[in-house]
């Protein structure tokens, strides 16, 4: 018996056995070389790490575990490419160029997807945060949730459970134009947004509500998975959230104007962005 053989305890199952390596973000999503060098993560302290893969953990769950998680990636990968959702299902394309998208003012936009299962859609980011919050891996120390709430989430990826809708409902945005491959881990952030009225549906501007969130990144498409929100609001705007009915929409924006790539030019680059003109993964191929 070799000393890399380890046993334990399956996280997610809660049965003994040989632990595999489980991938906390499907490799398949994530774009970890450029021009045949790997990406630079910021590490502790502010250290730069070179990372040739992305990030797995080896003592997260057993075969048994790793089968159901799996479950959720493959149908979940496969989406994304025939929805062209991530830059690698792109093609020749270095924007977005679909009957389903629209363009709004300021080359903002919205895709609408129909005939989506947004149930597998939610049950796969539901076991992204899972993950994230379950590992012991230093990178998602910031996804942080209950011991009660990490329960719960458990038993709703086990035993695919995508109700209740309000517990971390689930957005997601897309970037538009495609740009330089990066991973990253997932965050914890606050947004503010507007309120619609009750009675209209119209935006109210003085009226704003914060909203605390984590993030996850990959391939040019954003989730926001919101904490303790408002469950008579996520069900006013079940089309914006991901799980409820076969309808998604999905806004869009353009990554040269995104938070997204300024973060990436700070943390991997090491300096300022450029002006949006030149910031384009064309300009550098």
């Amino acid at each position: 018996m070799t000393g890399n053989v380890r046993f334990g305890q399956c996280k997610l199952t809660g049965t003994h056995g040989r632990y595999v390596d489980a991938h906390i973000i499907p490799e398949a999503l994530t774009e970890t070389l450029w021009k045949g060098k790997p990406l630079i993560q910021i590490g502790r302290h502010g250290r730069r790490i070179k990372r040739w893969t992305t990030w797995y953990d080896r003592k997260l769950v057993t075969a048994e575990g790793e089968a159901i998680l799996a479950k959720y990636d493959d149908w979940a990968i496969n989406f994304f490419r025939q929805k062209k959702l991530i830059w690698s299902s792109w093609g020749p394309m270095e924007q977005l160029d679909l009957p389903d998208h629209s363009l709004g003012p300021g080359r903002f936009g919205l895709r609408k997807l129909d005939g989506v299962d947004c149930a597998r859609l939610r049950l796969f980011f539901l076991s992204l945060l899972w993950r994230a919050a379950a590992t012991s891996l230093f990178e998602f120390d910031l996804v942080a949730l209950p011991a009660h709430e990490l329960a719960q989430l458990g038993e709703m990826v086990l035993h695919g459970q995508v109700e209740p809708y309000h517990f971390y409902p689930i957005v997601l945005a897309q970037l538009s134009t495609r740009n330089f491959p990066h991973n990253r881990t997932a965050g914890r952030l606050i947004k503010r947004e507007l309120v619609p009225d009750p009675v209209t549906g119209n935006l109210a501007e003085d009226s704003w509500r914060e909203i605390h969130y984590y993030r996850f990144y990959f391939e040019g498409l954003i989730a926001h998975m919101h904490i303790n929100d408002d469950a008579e609001h996520v069900a006013r705007q079940e089309s914006l959230f991901v799980g409820s009915g076969n309808e998604l929409v999905i806004p869009t924006l353009p990554s040269e104007e995104s938070t997204e790539m300024e973060l990436f030019w700070q943390h991997e680059v090491g300096e300022p962005p450029p002006p949006p003109s030149l910031t384009r993964r064309s300009h550098l191929i």
